[in-house]
């Protein structure tokens, strides 16, 4: 009956947390299409679990008393103390596993949370506090490269004259956006070793790409309406393509050129220096990046590509999503908006598996927790049970209350230490596995393991301080009578 009631309570209760979980998930991963519904092959297994578990833990115990002797059982309890003691030993085993159990999950717990906070409080490189996102592909609709190339202006005029519209700007990719575009380039001065690449990523973007975004420029200028067909080519670099092709000696004023070979000339000249930004992800390396301004590459590959408007205001990003809206109807109401994010969302988005893992892990750590609590609630109480004339006759001879406390207490903190002595080399050994899937936090952190130990001791303490201070309060006369 306890199993059946428990195994029909934690299945519900299980669709439940699911929900929560797919909450946690993006929009586009979890959308529409995934569902929590009841299950037959989740529920059959859920009841097989029930079974095994009912079997194992229920059976077992019950077979064995089963077969004890009856006359052993009419005698005294002093009798029988010795045949129960390898029953208490296994008890004691099975809550010694508990504990070290929970304080490997624990432990996992701790790691878990410390990478989503050190990636939360990541520096991506640019502000994304009010700070809204969204993408259009005019080649969707059938423009033409011309007919493109006036619709993004148009859009950010457009954009530029609404309400509260701080800042706008374009660019070929979002920050975050896992999508990017890579070239070998040939800087001047620089000469790869056999071993070293030329490679770097790059980015199309339009004049006012890092005012909006709030990347600080380190050096030189940004890009303006000035940098446009005809004029002068220019080209702005990030930190990490300054120091991996430049080294010491300064950017600004350097030439490059796409591509290798010694035929073409190097035609773009560096006019700016950026703060690295994270592209793909938080947890990515920072590569080398270039930017090209949009108005000098339009042409580059004879046909019109999509593109992400960025738009930083003072109203709240609801308003101002359906402003976007409105001005991209009014221009053409059969182009499409996708994409619509606040960069807020999006840096949520790119840690929403390790916000998942977190989640899972404490909650798996404070389930093992609870269970291991109440494990070695039911092993001391039952011990202080079965050590009721014993207790007693102490108190008659003159222990303490405190001396009874502290004789219970001694049974407590041993399980721990056998479960602490058991819990961290297992969870050692399991840190080094998920290390990959660490931030910022070495999976051997002495402070998290340092602190799940005394988290797993000090609920130890509480678990038997309960059957502890109870059995310091046994009357000895009617101890002696106990059975």
């Amino acid at each position: 009956m306890l199993a059946c009631a428990g195994g029909i309570i934690g299945t519900a209760f299980s669709f439940a947390m699911v929900q929560g979980l797919i909450a946690v998930l993006p929009e586009d991963m979890a959308g529409h299409w995934l569902a929590v519904r009841p299950d037959g092959a989740v529920l059959g297994f859920s009841l097989l679990l029930v079974a095994i578990t009912t079997l194992l833990f229920g059976v077992l115990p019950s077979l064995h008393a089963a077969r004890l002797d009856p006359m052993t059982a009419l005698k005294d309890q002093s009798a029988t103390t010795s045949a129960s003691g390898s029953q208490a030993r296994w008890r004691q085993a099975l809550v010694a596993a508990q504990l070290a159990v929970s304080l490997a999950l624990l432990i996992g717990a701790g790691l878990f949370a410390k990478t989503l906070l050190n990636l939360l409080a990541h520096d991506p490189g640019f502000r994304p506090e009010r700070l809204l996102t969204f993408s259009l592909d005019p080649q969707l609709s059938g423009y033409s490269l011309e007919r493109g190339r006036a619709l993004y202006r148009d859009v950010e005029r457009r954009l530029a004259a609404m309400p509260g519209v701080e800042s706008r700007a374009m660019g070929r990719f979002s920050p975050l956006s896992n999508s990017e575009a890579a070239t070998n380039v040939t800087v001047e001065g620089f000469r790869p070793r056999e071993d070293e690449d030329s490679d770097s990523d790059t980015n199309v973007i339009g004049a006012g790409f890092f005012q909006t975004l709030g990347t600080p420029l380190l050096a030189g200028r940004e890009f303006t309406a000035a940098d446009r067909e005809g004029a002068a080519k220019v080209v702005i670099v990030n930190q990490a393509f300054a120091k991996h092709f430049l080294g010491r000696s300064g950017a600004i004023g350097k030439r490059m050129k796409v591509g290798g070979g010694s035929s073409d000339p190097l035609n773009l000249q560096i006019i700016g220096v950026v703060k690295d930004a994270d592209n793909l992800s938080l947890r990515e390396t920072v590569k080398p990046m270039y930017y090209l301004p949009v108005e000098q590459t339009y042409g580059n590959d004879k046909v019109i590509r999509s593109v992400c408007f960025f738009v930083r205001s003072q109203v709240d990003l609801a308003t101002l999503e359906r402003g976007v809206r409105k001005t991209v109807r009014e221009i053409d109401p059969n182009l499409p908006v996708f994409g619509v994010r606040s960069m807020v969302e999006r840096v949520n988005e790119s840690v929403y598996t390790d916000r998942l893992s977190a989640i899972l892990a404490t909650a798996f750590g404070a389930l093992a927790m609870l269970l291991a609590a109440v494990g070695l609630y039911g092993v001391v109480a039952y011990s202080v049970a079965r050590r009721t004339v014993e207790i007693g006759i102490r108190l008659a001879l003159g222990a303490l209350p405190g001396q009874v406390v502290g004789l219970v207490m001694k049974e407590v903190m041993l399980l721990v230490a056998v479960g602490v002595v058991i819990g961290l080399p297992v969870a050692y050994a399991l840190t080094r596995l998920m290390n990959s899937q660490l931030y910022g936090v070495e999976a051997g952190s002495a402070g998290i393991f340092g602190a799940s130990v005394a988290i797993i001791a000090v609920l130890a303490a509480l678990a038997g301080w309960i059957p502890a201070a109870r059995a310091s309060t046994i009357d000895p006369k009617r101890a002696l009578r106990y059975e």
